[in-house]
């Protein structure tokens, strides 16, 4: 079974957060862990359509399907980088100066923000497209889906 901790591996090699590497003890590490959980809860109902099962052995920290290959580890470590960014974007630090009017000269920070969290919903959206359109590293045959028969084929060509 795939534990949990590989879907933290693949989310944390694509985020740079340095609060993470601060590690002094073993409750640190639960600490994060339980963060590192609540991204992998938000990135769940994004994936609309997988494969196999994303129910979780709460007792064990895997996932119940044994099925569950790198194809859907990038995606759910992707829309966790967008639960990420959004949580990092949205903290007050950068929400305050919309309300600051002595001060704007951060709106453009803000700007570049949303547009950084609006890059990784693409990035996530795109992935999880070249998911759907693949089986096992080759395209999905969708001629499959216009019939059965020779005859139905030569009407769709």
């Amino acid at each position: 079974m795939t534990s949990l901790m590989t879907v933290y591996d693949a989310f944390l090699a694509k985020v740079g957060e340095d609060d993470w590497a601060r590690c002094y003890s073993k409750e640190d590490l639960e600490c994060f862990i339980k963060d590192w959980r609540e991204f992998l809860n938000s990135a769940i109902p994004y994936f609309k359509f997988p494969r196999c099962s994303l129910e979780i052995n709460e007792e064990t920290q895997e996932f119940v399907d044994e099925n569950i290959s790198q194809d859907e580890i990038q995606v759910l470590s992707v829309y966790m980088k967008q639960e990420w960014l959004k949580r990092t974007i949205d903290t007050w630090e950068n929400i305050k100066t919309q309300y600051d009017e002595a001060d704007f000269s951060q709106a453009h920070l803000l700007d570049t923000f949303l547009k950084l969290r609006e890059a990784a919903k693409d990035e996530a959206k795109e992935i999880e497209a070249i998911y759907y359109r693949s089986r096992k590293k080759k395209p999905y045959k969708y001629s499959r889906l216009i019939g059965g028969n020779k005859q139905n084929r030569r009407r769709f060509r």
